[in-house]
């Protein structure tokens, strides 16, 4: 029994080996499904084997407006300092953006998943430290786009901020200890200048003793040279008004004395009168001479000489007079005088001529017309003499009265010089005076050397006090400020991180449901193909045409794949609850996913045979790696980042998020176009070069690839 057990199991085994004899082919499809499984492993695990070990590759957005601050006395700028760290440290592959907007762009368009904004009050909000306003970083994070990546960003701004605040608190400690020793150093300062303070007021309370006692002694002088100086003004004020009326004495005296011209004409009149003199003198010579022809006329003579003596002795009496007032002419008193002394003279030998000519009357009678001559002449002389005696006479009274007036004047300008007494008086004030001036010399002498030291004082003083002035700005600039004691939670954590969502998603199953969805749908498409035959054609189709061939092998699938398509969407919206905002977008794109991942089955299947079954199969793994669903494909090796672009999937995975998420923009049309182009390019290529893959069987034994 046991024998033929075994013998049967042999021969079903042999059989069954038996089909491999001959088909090389179906030796290598043996082969691949062997390779199966450890092409799925190696390719889904090499995708996701260390994507937070390739975080660099992760497209970020920076953006900093943070304007900065100062923080004693240094420009501080945490946000270009952040960044700068950030790109450093090569975390994620960073990109600056000039302004928020832009990095908005760049997440819409998929050139970062999320961005780091550092706002502009970034530094000052830090640096002060208060809770109710901390400084906050903002992230900024498509979840549309990728689930994950605005997960990471979230976390990364809160490493950010974690890592700003530890460093703040380092920095303030940093600060607080280098604050000390400096605060030390500005109180051995505030020392020294303490002490140079006491030194400089020692001397300045010396200087001010002896200032005190410089301007006590310059005080008494003063007093001494006030009272000298009172009574010295007191003798200038005297010797002032007595020159003042000796002034005015001498003028009144020049305006009274005679003038040039009355001094000119007083000369014209004594020389008239000398003239007049000598005239007569000659005319008496004449009138002796004739005194012998007139000795017949004695009597007469007599008569006339009696009268003319007694005229000759008034003549003389006014010469005398005149001889005296002009002796008291001053100048030319003397020689007035002198010429009057003369004519004096000459009247006294007049007077003798006539006594003469008395004696001689008798001898006149013979020169009776001599006598007439010289009488005449002698009357025109007298007549001349009389004239300049007139003019002399009012000569002499004007001189008279000047003279007078020239003694008053004098007089008024002795009674107007000071006394003896008076320059007594003031000789003694400027003795006082001098002596107050020496004293106070001296005083002012002293009072300098006070002066010098308490400048020395204050200058040492001021010196002290600029160094206590700096100690003290010193200090307080060092001693931390109010608001960071004021404020402990803001000083421990000044910085926080928001989020904001652009696409926000509702949850990680809605964010993975377009990755699941285009894995469905092509999975959908290739059991379609182990479902019928897509290269068996009956024997008596062997006539027709190409395209009509495809469309009749791709019309059942379609219409099965349309129908998973319309399944899995009232399930997902029903049965997981899931939001489709663009519900005509949603349906378009399952459907046209569906039809377009049929056509390129299809396709595979025609250019490659059965082998193209395997080749979807294994092209679905490829895609499950490489479309970018569950982890950002920068994070993915260098391979599937090239092949991203082109895959079906990729283009039905962003056209889901755009229309769902509003992701690239809500772009959704575009992907849509590029995923139906990459189908009808497959069914193109496969009516072009598919010709030679059909088979034909017996009308009979046409039927489904599974027997069921």
């Amino acid at each position: 029994m046991a024998s033929n057990a075994w013998s049967e199991l042999k021969g079903l085994a042999r059989t069954e080996f038996g089909q491999l004899r001959g088909r090389p082919k179906l030796w290598g499809a043996c082969l691949v499904i062997m390779a199966i499984p450890s092409v799925y492993a190696l390719t889904y695990l090499s995708s996701v084997w260390d994507p937070y070990g390739q975080l660099d590759q992760l497209p970020v957005a920076l953006v900093n407006q943070d304007q900065g601050t100062a923080i004693q006395g240094r420009a501080l700028n945490l946000g270009q300092s952040v960044l700068r760290e950030l790109e450093t440290r090569h975390t994620f592959a960073f990109r600056r953006y000039a302004t928020e907007a832009e990095a908005k762009r760049a997440l819409d368009d998929g050139g970062a998943y999320f961005a780091l904004v550092v706002p502009s009050a970034f530094s000052r909000m830090a640096v002060a430290g208060d809770s109710r306003h901390p400084a906050t970083l903002s992230i900024v994070a498509s979840q549309g786009t990728s689930y994950m990546a605005s997960t990471l960003g979230k976390r990364f701004g809160e490493e950010v901020a974690h890592g700003l605040n530890e460093t703040l608190g380092e920095n303030r400690w940093r600060l607080t200890g280098q604050g000390m020793g400096q605060l030390r150093t500005g109180v051995l300062a505030l020392t020294s200048g303490a002490e140079r303070l006491a030194k400089g007021s020692a001397e300045l309370a010396d200087g001010a003793t002896q200032l005190a006692s410089g301007s006590h002694r310059a005080a008494e002088a003063s007093h001494q040279l006030v009272s000298g100086s009172g009574r010295l003004a007191g003798g200038v004020n005297r010797l002032t008004e007595g020159t003042r009326r000796l002034g005015a004495g001498i003028r009144l005296m020049a305006e009274k004395s005679p003038q040039d011209s009355e001094l000119d004409r007083l000369a014209a009149g004594s020389a008239q009168v000398a003239s007049g003199l000598q005239d007569l003198d000659s005319g008496l010579g004449r009138l002796t001479a004739a005194g012998q022809t007139l000795a017949t006329k004695n009597a007469e003579l007599a008569d006339g000489l009696d009268r003319l003596k007694a005229g000759s002795l008034q003549l003389t009496a006014g010469s005398t007079q005149l001889t005296t007032a002009l002796g008291r002419v001053p100048l030319v008193g003397g020689q007035l005088a002198a010429g009057s002394g003369k004519l004096q003279a000459g009247l006294e030998r007049l007077d003798a001529g006539l006594g003469t000519a008395s004696l001689g009357a008798g001898q006149l009678a013979d020169g009776t017309q001599r006598y007439r001559d010289g009488v005449h002449q002698a009357h025109q002389g007298a007549e001349r003499l009389a004239t300049g005696s007139a003019q002399v006479d009012a000569g002499v009274q004007r001189l008279t009265t000047g003279v007078k007036q020239l003694s008053g004047g004098l007089r008024t300008m002795a009674r107007a010089l000071p006394s003896d007494r008076d320059l007594a008086t003031l000789q003694h004030g400027g003795q006082s005076l001098a002596a107050g001036s020496s004293a106070f010399k001296i005083g002012l002498e002293r009072l300098e050397g006070g002066s010098a030291k308490l400048q020395h004082g204050a200058r040492q003083l001021a010196d002290g006090n600029r160094t206590l002035s700096q100690g003290l700005e010193t200090l307080y600039a060092k001693l931390p400020g109010d608001a960071q004691f004021q404020d402990p939670s803001g000083t421990a954590r000044p910085v926080t991180s928001t989020v904001e969502y652009l696409a926000p998603v509702a949850n990680n199953g809605t964010a993975f449901s377009p990755y699941f969805i285009g894995l469905s749908l092509w999975m959908g498409a290739v059991m379609t193909a182990f479902l019928f035959h897509f290269i068996v054609l009956p024997e008596s189709m062997r006539g027709t045409r190409q395209r009509h061939r495809m469309l009749a092998k791709g019309l059942l699938p379609s219409i099965l794949v349309l129908g998973q398509a319309t399944i899995m969407a009232v399930a997902l919206r029903w049965g997981l609850h899931l939001k489709t905002p663009n519900v005509g977008a949603y349906y378009t794109l399952l459907l046209t996913g569906g039809l377009s991942f049929v056509s390129i089955v299809l396709a595979l299947i025609l250019l490659l045979g059965d082998a193209g079954k395997l080749t979807a199969v294994v092209l679905l793994v490829l895609q499950l790696a490489a479309a970018g669903g569950a982890f950002p494909v920068e994070l993915a090796p260098a391979g599937f980042q090239w092949l991203h672009p082109y895959l079906p999937i990729t283009n039905l995975i962003k056209a889901f998020r755009a229309s769902q998420f509003g992701s690239y923009g809500g772009h959704w049309w575009t992907f849509e176009l590029r995923m139906v182009l990459a189908g009808l390019i497959a069914a193109l290529t496969a009516l072009a070069i598919g010709r030679k893959r059909w088979k034909f069987v017996p009308d009979g034994d046409y039927g489904p690839a599974l027997d069921l």
